[in-house]
């Protein structure tokens, strides 16, 4: 929508019965600098030189048109990147066009569309022909998008907005009146972060003054790891400088680089923006192939960034990986690789005693850290058909257990050689399969390291987490003994090499792994199974070998990895089914049923504490929120006072003005062209006292008391 300025002359008539004239069909400039001149002699109180300097100097940035309306350079453009998102378009454009501020374009960069994107786009660039300008172009991913809207816009300063998110009505009128007053490169808000079930926080504050000017380096410190490119306006001339990458995950590399060379940046603390989360997207999966451009992302920033901010960067960078380490399981070790290549520049540029929490987690990783190979070992010996069941067990651990990434080997007959000890051989011959392929997984981790699986394990967790935690890993099958379905090590462990040794010595027993790792982890190292473990929603597992050896309850590799279809291997007796009345009963033992109650209750108890905390922090964000708009209130009543009391030179008279008034849409239009001051001097005294009148019955008002 262009921007109009009419000029209309005004008589008694029309200032008593608050009518407009209609628009000159024609404009001649000179002749109303001249009169702005004539008034400014006549009336000081009227024009300030600041004032018409800058009116003449506005004659290069309007075009006369049509029907005496004069079009408008937009003061800020929004650049949408569109990319198969039918079911959201509509309602992102809508809540764009429903803004306050007026003086913006719209630029719709498709990127591909193979939906019905593209006719939404093109319906709302028909029917918004001023406002919304609309392109395609060849599928290159969002970063290319983003620069083709950026080499487009016209804006004095541009926004990004994706196209399933929306933003609220006042978004643009705030950020750009901070950019107006402060003078800012960069001026930022909160934002709303919708979750895939409704659930709705705020995230992105800071801990800045609204009425203070900040430089990019005070974003970083305060940061951590939140990124995005959006709830964000940006002056156009600063960001041409810096082109987006081409690999997903654009706005994460992009935007550090930004703020590492931005001088001024200022912060608005409501919320306008929507960020909503969808199944389909790539920052909602933890497993796609796609979200892998988050490690060049990261990449990016150390290359690219201001040498100068690398005090800052450095710690960004790498609480960045960490926080990714920990959203994306499946590439878990992928970031710890990362976090080992930028080794040197993190702790060559980080300051550890402002970052105490950082140089722990570091600590860990940088001193002696050693993974567990993402290696998955099962046996199928004997050249027997695999059943159904196991089958999809071994059909979907990529995805489950694991990603495409993770090796996966079968031992057998092929890769094994059975005569390499007599014991093998005979267990063999005899038909004992599994304990033959105990004794081959067992090596293969002793040697090489890795994960061995049993064939029954039904993936549905990702275990890459923890594979980083710790050198080895087991999990209780019960109360009295270590599952030995999955476990897992680094090459050379010693606890693999005792078990080894005490399985070796029971291997004419079917359980003699079992035997072995109750003797070595239960009776060696005094690891016992509790309610305590199997209930402690914090930390399920307990450790041995100066903690490079953990043990989980059963509810961790039981249940994420599939061992136990519920709780079924956490009793001592086994289960029996009888049928009363046509329905069907699992009886269970006294242990298994005592823990359930408990675990139930005590799950509970804890899901309400939860519940608690999390309506404790929405109403403290609310308060805040209402806090916010009060002192906004507060400050516009306390600038209209400021206006009354202002020099004669700058106030407003009726007297002035009635022979000429001008009509401006948007009010921030003229906060543009013209000093704020000035701008404010323009206003009427009527005006004046119809806002000072509203504000002050705002602001006079009674607080309620916080509940």
């Amino acid at each position: 929508m262009t921007s109009i300025l009419h000029l209309l002359h005004l008589d008694d008539r029309f200032l008593q019965n608050d009518q407009e004239m209609p628009a000159v069909t024609e404009i001649d400039y000179d002749d109303v600098y001249k009169h702005l001149q004539a008034e400014r002699e006549k009336s000081a109180k009227f024009l300030t030189d600041a004032f018409a300097k800058k009116f003449r100097g506005m004659r290069s940035n309007l075009t006369v048109i049509t029907r005496g309306e004069v079009k408008m350079k937009p003061n800020i453009s929004i650049i949408i990147p569109v990319y198969n998102v039918e079911a959201y378009l509509a309602d992102c454009l809508d809540s764009i066009l429903a803004q306050t501020f007026e003086s913006f374009e719209v630029i719709l960069v498709d990127d591909g569309s193979t939906d019905g994107s593209p006719a939404i786009a093109q319906k709302y660039a028909d029917a918004h022909s001023e406002q919304i300008r609309y392109y395609r172009k060849e599928n290159g991913g969002p970063g290319l998008a983003r620069n083709f809207g950026i080499s487009k816009a016209k804006g004095d300063y541009l926004m990004f907005v994706d196209s399933d998110d929306i933003v609220d009505p006042e978004m643009l009128t705030d950020l750009y009146e901070s950019a107006f007053v402060l003078e800012s490169d960069i001026i930022f808000c909160p934002y709303f972060r919708h979750g895939l079930y409704q659930e709705v926080t705020i995230e992105g504050t800071y801990d800045f003054d609204m009425d203070k000017v900040y430089t990019g380096t005070d974003f970083l410190k305060q940061s951590d790891y939140t990124v995005t490119t959006c709830s964000k306006l940006y002056r156009t001339a600063f960001v041409k400088q810096f082109a987006f990458p081409a690999h997903w995950f654009e706005d994460v590399a992009w935007l550090p680089v930004v703020m590492s060379y931005a001088k001024k940046i200022s912060y608005v603390s409501t919320p306008y923006y929507h960020y909503l989360r969808h199944d389909t997207s790539i920052v909602s999966s933890t497993s796609n192939k796609q979200i892998l451009g988050s490690l060049d992302a990261i990449r990016f920033i150390v290359q690219n960034a201001n040498p100068e901010a690398a005090s800052e960067v450095a710690p960004f960078t790498a609480s960045l990986t960490l926080y990714m380490c920990t959203r994306r399981p499946a590439f878990a070790d992928r970031y710890v690789d990362l976090l080992m290549e930028n080794k040197d520049f993190i702790l060559s540029n980080t300051n550890f005693e402002e970052h105490p929490r950082l140089k722990v987690r570091l600590d860990y990783y940088y001193n002696a850290f050693q993974a567990i190979p993402k290696h998955i070992y099962y046996d199928h010996f004997g050249k027997t058909t695999l059943t159904e069941q196991e089958q999809n067990n071994l059909d979907t651990l990529v995805g489950t257990l694991v990603e495409f990434d993770a090796k996966i080997t079968c031992l057998n007959e092929e890769n094994c050689d059975i005569d390499e000890h007599p014991a093998i051989r005979k267990a063999y011959d005899e038909g004992r399969y599994h304990v033959v392929g105990q004794y081959f997984k067992c090596k293969k981790l002793m040697e090489e390291g890795g994960i061995a699986l049993s064939k029954q394990v039904r993936g549905i967790k990702y275990i890459t987490p923890l594979l980083l935690r710790t050198q080895a890993l087991f999990g209780f099958q019960n109360d009295t003994s270590i599952t030995e379905r999955i476990y897992a090590a680094v090459a050379g462990h010693p606890v693999m090499q005792e078990i080894f040794d005490v399985f070796m010595a029971h291997i004419d027993q079917d359980d003699a792994m079992t035997i072995a790792m109750r003797e070595i982890l239960m009776q060696k190292n005094q690891l016992t199974y509790s309610y305590d473990l199997e209930c402690n929603f914090k930390q399920k597992y307990l450790t041995a070998y100066n903690e490079t050896v953990r043990v989980y309850a059963t509810c961790v590799l039981a249940h994420d990895y599939g061992i136990g279809s519920a709780y079924s291997d956490c009793h001592t007796k086994p289960l029996s089914k009888e049928i009363k009345n046509g329905t069907e009963y699992t009886l269970v033992d006294s242990f298994y049923f005592d823990t359930l109650l408990r675990i139930t209750k005590d799950y509970t108890v804890y899901q309400m504490n939860r519940e608690r905390q999390n309506k404790a922090n929405e109403t403290f964000f609310l308060h805040r929120k209402i806090g916010n708009l009060r002192n906004r209130m507060h400050r516009q009543a306390m600038r209209i006072t400021v206006l009354k009391d202002r020099s004669e030179n700058i106030k407003m008279h009726y007297d002035a003005v009635t022979r000429m008034k001008i009509i401006w849409y948007p009010y921030q239009f003229l906060r543009k062209l013209f000093p704020a001051k000035d701008v404010k001097a323009w206003m009427t005294q009527r005006e004046a006292d119809k806002k000072l009148a509203y504000f002050r019955q705002i602001i006079e008002q009674p607080e309620e008391e916080d509940e």
